[in-house]
């Protein structure tokens, strides 16, 4: 399922440069109806890693009143690992309205779970 999105652009980078629209792909939905998207598109492998944005969409306001979070990652397809480098929150759904950084003060890897809903994302973005 793919499903065009009018994304907002704020100090990116080359390595994570974000084009107006984003074309997000449905990866999966857990059992809180939050579903999960990954810009296939906007994959991009510089000096032996991989860089990619991951979408989260909530089917109701998180706690803090978000209804879409954007993250972008860099994965270690080598070692299977991944590190968030960025995340914003979103009043609206599909990442789309005002941006709101959040800080990430986590600079460390995470390895996921083996057969894990975040292993099977990485396959997805490490086989691309």
């Amino acid at each position: 399922m793919l499903i065009l999105v009018a994304a907002l652009t704020s100090s990116c980078t080359e390595k994570d440069s974000s084009p107006t629209f984003s074309k997000w792909t449905k990866v999966r939905t857990n059992s809180m109806g939050i579903n999960f998207y990954i810009d296939f598109e906007r994959i991009r492998k510089v000096d032996g890693y991989t860089y990619y944005w991951f979408l989260s969409d909530y089917p109701k306001p998180s706690p803090n009143g978000y209804l879409s979070v954007k993250t972008y990652k860099q994965a270690d397809c080598k070692l299977f690992r991944v590190k968030i480098l960025r995340f914003s929150g979103y009043k609206d759904p599909m990442g789309n309205g005002i941006e709101k950084p959040f800080d990430t003060h986590d600079e460390e890897w995470d390895s996921p779970i083996s057969g894990g809903p975040i292993a099977n994302d990485l396959k997805k973005v490490c086989s691309k």
